[in-house]
């Protein structure tokens, strides 16, 4: 099992900046039976904009320390960013080899977020264009290369049409089944909160790919290519249909 537990903001080094401390707490965690996955985000290293987001709760070069000293010891972490609060050249720069599982970049969904409602901050912008986003996939595709190997599309936050579509932009990853989604959804988000494995499977064909599910480390766990996985429909009902677009399209083509 594999725990997405820690950010180095969230409980991974509480009051806590020496690098031997970090990897204290850390190398506590590795003594369990629980193969525990130190999820890491690097989302939150530009200093300027963290110190007006946080007032200065931990900044970057704590978060960059509490980072590697995961990775010194073996631990994995995925990196996320959210537009724009962070340069991509810095979470390569601190890119230890195989460290970073993946890159997410995450849009700012701004309808009903604090941020951009209350205006606390000056020059909170509605979030990413189309095109924004599709370039920051792509761009995070050319200059990750050789650092870190998947980037991920969050469809929560673009809508599954869009996700498909990042999918030939130089996307490989589609996050996620998921299950009652909220974070995206409190912001704003209308989407929808779930996604079963046979719709996932629909969309990545539909996008001209090879359904492949993995493992958290991208370990090949089972291939598409010749069947479909076994359709258990929502965990609970939704208020509408995800994939509705491209439900319209199989029963135009019939």
């Amino acid at each position: 099992m594999h725990v997405h537990a820690f950010s180095p903001f969230r409980g991974l080094v509480p009051g806590a900046q020496a690098e031997d401390a970090h990897k204290g707490v850390l190398a506590g965690t590795q003594g369990s039976r629980t193969w525990l996955d130190a999820r890491n985000r690097s989302r939150d290293l530009d200093v300027d904009v963290w110190r007006k987001l946080t007032r200065n709760k931990l900044m970057t070069e704590a978060r960059i320390e509490a980072i590697r000293a995961a990775h010194s010891i073996g631990l994995q972490s995925t990196s996320t960013l959210m537009f724009w609060a962070v340069h991509i050249d810095l979470i390569r720069s601190i890119k230890e080899t195989g460290a970073f599982t993946e890159f997410v970049p995450l849009s700012f969904v701004y309808a009903e977020s604090p941020l951009y409602v209350d205006r606390a901050i000056p020059g909170v912008r509605p979030g990413a264009t189309q095109e924004e986003n599709f370039k920051m996939h792509a761009i995070a595709r050319l200059m990750l290369a050789g650092w870190i190997d998947n980037i991920q599309v969050l469809w929560v936050k673009l809508g599954a049409q869009m996700a498909a579509e990042m999918l030939r932009a130089g996307v490989n990853d589609l996050g996620g089944t998921l299950m009652d989604e909220s974070i995206s959804r409190s912001a704003g988000a209308d989407f929808g909160e779930e996604l079963t494995p046979a719709e996932m499977v629909k969309l990545i064909r539909h996008a001209g790919r090879t359904p492949v599910r993995r493992s958290t480390l991208y370990d090949t766990l089972e291939e598409f290519s010749d069947h479909d996985p076994v359709d258990i429909g929502p965990l609970k009902p939704r208020p509408h249909d995800p994939i509705k677009f491209l439900r319209h399209e199989y029963v135009t083509a019939d």
